[in-house]
């Protein structure tokens, strides 16, 4: 295989798809690409920029604008969010000459997120070929659980005391959000 694109926002599924990507995928090269979108939770771009330089992955962030943040505590989502990171993802990938674009979305993000399901992520994959070029766009833990994720992470040796999930933004994660929820059930603090 040749190129990879990961989209990588520095929390715990798209970390472990980066190490996933990178250890298990046999790809020339790897790029992963981050958002900075006006999101209270910028600090999870400083965990990826760290988590990339740890695994000798170029990271990039672009800035998008004009997506609606809400209340991050009880609506963490941008609605329609990942359509706009894949297209804008398989962009960067054309310009870099890498064929594929990887998004961490899961089985457990599709029962509340539309544009985390298995049928726009194939629908998107069509749409970019046909209009950007790319190979394909991959979501290699669409039917799994976060659950299932975290221990394909543990097997591939991720430390999840290096990600940000918080939707919150500060210091230190809220412990309130839903994300902070999910993480706490999972596996704890780590």
């Amino acid at each position: 295989m040749s190129g990879a694109l990961v989209l990588y926002s520095g929390g715990v599924d798209s970390l472990t798809l980066l190490y996933f990507v990178k250890k298990r995928l046999n790809y020339n090269s790897i790029l992963a690409l981050g958002f900075d979108y006006g999101q209270p939770h910028v600090k999870e771009l400083q965990y990826a920029a760290l988590n990339c330089k740890k695994l000798g992955v170029p990271f990039i962030t672009r800035k998008v604008t004009g997506l609606q943040v809400g209340d991050m505590v009880t609506s963490p989502e941008v609605v329609g969010r990942n359509s706009l990171f894949l297209t804008y993802g398989a962009i960067v990938a054309k310009e870099n000459e890498l064929d594929d674009v990887f998004i961490g979305v899961c089985g457990s993000d599709a029962e509340r997120f539309p544009d985390c399901r298995s049928e726009f992520i194939f629908s998107m994959s069509v749409a970019l070929q046909l209009g950007v070029g790319i190979r394909r766009v991959s979501a290699p833990f669409i039917y799994i659980t976060k659950e299932a994720v975290v221990a394909i992470g543990k097997e591939l040796g991720v430390d999840y005391s290096q990600s940000w999930s918080c939707y919150a933004g500060g210091e230190k994660p809220c412990g309130k959000c839903e994300a902070c929820r999910k993480r706490e059930k999972i596996y704890g603090n780590n």
